[in-house]
């Protein structure tokens, strides 16, 4: 769930995103102000992903499945 800060502070969050193209995203988040925690690369669970931190210190796991 994720909803405004009225009731709590803020606090950071932890995001698995599957996506089309995990490069293109990634690239993206980076001209969107995120920092790389790990670059894309295949799992060993065969998700290609990467994590990111954004500005607001959410971690995000951005992933896609080979074809």
């Amino acid at each position: 769930m994720v909803s405004g800060t009225h009731a709590r502070p803020a606090m950071p969050a932890y995001f698995y995103l599957y996506v089309s193209d995990v490069d293109w995203t990634h690239a993206q988040a980076l001209g969107a102000g995120c920092s790389t925690i790990e670059p894309p690369t295949l799992t060993p669970y065969d998700d290609y992903r990467c994590m990111l931190q954004d500005p607001f210190d959410n971690v995000w796991q951005i992933a896609s499945r080979p074809a």
